[in-house]
């Protein structure tokens, strides 16, 4: 029937049908490309994944990010983001070891028609996995203080099992367990990771290690006895002063040794801290005195401390307001006059000392030795008795004019 119905179609007809779709599609084709033009972008850092290999296989090839070109109409690729851009490596036809140029393809969302990866082939080498079993190597914590001792540690296996590429596993020379016990003084369950390491002792972190953490049990116990470090002071402070604090770094210390030895041990001493005429607090390192028979410190490598030693003035600080002011080393026929009169004095030393001072015990003195007429600032100095110190004056300077004496002269007999 349809082709009763197109040979009773003029052929002129048909011809102008085919042309007027060809034209249409022209013209789509063409406000399409106008209105939707092609847009190319790029995205750089692109991941590549790695198709699967038979088990007994693997890459170990460190893969590098590749950079993807697209193009396709705008509308399109400019919704596209780096999440929808998947390169990978086309492995399917490897199954031996060897050294491969691999093809990175490209899978993108659809109606895009220009892909292109760059590299576009990666070269990689494929080795075969490896599995082999091994003892796990404990290694004990390191205890710097000395005031702990580890006993048993016990894993909960005793083998792990390595693999990875044989030339990787080649490498790993043991399986350590590094044990770390922090703040523990008892016995405890932790949890562990195993390491792989080289003859060296550096990481090998390319292989899979099963189990990958242990359950382990540690024995912790104290060790020795905890005493207290107190400092022996000798001699005494110059006079006036005392010792008002005396502190020891580390103020105990712990030590080791036979257990009856230990038992009546409940201080240790410096050696002799001489303070002797100290005005000034005394710090000192020093080491400890004579220990007991089979008795050790533990923790402290150079068996010395720091001794702190504070000293202090003894006494109270007194004012003594209005003191009369002396002059003194005025030539005679000079005469001085100065302002103010008196001055307030403070002075320091212990109380029973300064109950006992009288009038006329301290003086306060303008020494005006040497000098001629004319106007000074001059210091006044206070006289005070043996066992108290003068702190200070209340004014420290004096305004002091000099004038020379009038003399008359004598009337001539007539």
């Amino acid at each position: 029937m349809l082709k009763q119905l197109l040979e009773s179609v003029p052929r002129s007809d048909i011809l102008r049908l085919v042309v007027s779709i060809l034209l249409a599609l022209l013209l789509w084709g063409w406000v399409t490309s106008v209105e939707n033009p092609d847009q190319t972008r790029v995205f750089a850092g692109v991941p590549v994944e790695v198709d699967p290999l038979p088990d007994a296989l693997q890459v170990v090839t460190n893969i590098q990010d590749v950079e993807v070109r697209i193009q396709g109409p705008r509308s399109v690729v400019s919704e596209i983001n780096m999440d929808d851009i998947v390169a990978r490596l086309e492995l399917s036809d490897i199954d031996s070891p060897g050294s491969y140029n691999a093809l990175v393809e490209v899978d993108v969302p659809a109606n895009v028609h220009g892909v292109r990866a760059n590299p576009g082939v990666v070269p990689i080498i494929i080795q075969a996995t490896i599995v082999k079993e091994t003892e796990i190597t404990i290694q004990r914590p390191d205890l710097e203080d000395g005031s702990r001792q580890v006993g048993d540690i016990s894993p909960t296996v005793s083998r792990v099992t390595i693999s990875g590429p044989s030339s990787v596993v080649e490498r790993v020379d043991r399986v350590v367990l590094s044990v770390e016990i922090g703040d523990q003084n008892d016995d405890f369950w932790e949890t562990f990771a195993l390491v792989a390491q080289d003859r060296s002792g550096a990481p090998v972190p390319e292989i899979l290690l099963d189990p990958a953490t242990v359950a382990t049990f540690v024995n912790v116990s104290a060790r020795g006895k905890s005493v207290a470090v107190i400092a022996d002071i000798e001699g005494n402070p110059a006079p006036g002063y005392g010792v008002s604090d005396r502190t020891v770094n580390p103020p105990t210390v712990v030590v080791d040794g036979p257990a009856e030895a230990l038992t009546d041990l409940v201080f240790l001493t410096t050696e002799p801290v001489d303070i002797t005429g100290a005005t000034e607090t005394v710090s000192q390192r020093i080491g400890l005195g004579q220990l007991p028979v089979n008795v050790t410190v533990l923790g402290l490598p150079s068996e010395q401390v720091d001794v702190v030693v504070a000293i202090q003035r003894l006494g109270i600080s007194q004012p003594l307001p209005e003191q009369e002011i002396l002059v003194t080393g005025l030539a005679s026929n000079l005469s001085a006059d100065f302002s103010p009169r008196s001055a307030d004095v403070m002075i320091f030393g212990a109380e029973e000392v300064l109950a006992q001072i009288q009038s006329g015990d301290i003086d306060v003195i303008l020494d005006l030795t040497d000098l001629g007429p004319g106007a000074y600032q001059r210091p006044l100095e206070v006289s005070v008795p043996r066992g108290v110190q003068w702190e200070g004056t209340d004014p420290m300077l004096v305004e002091v004019t000099i004038t020379a004496n009038a003399t008359s002269s004598p009337n001539a007999a007539r």
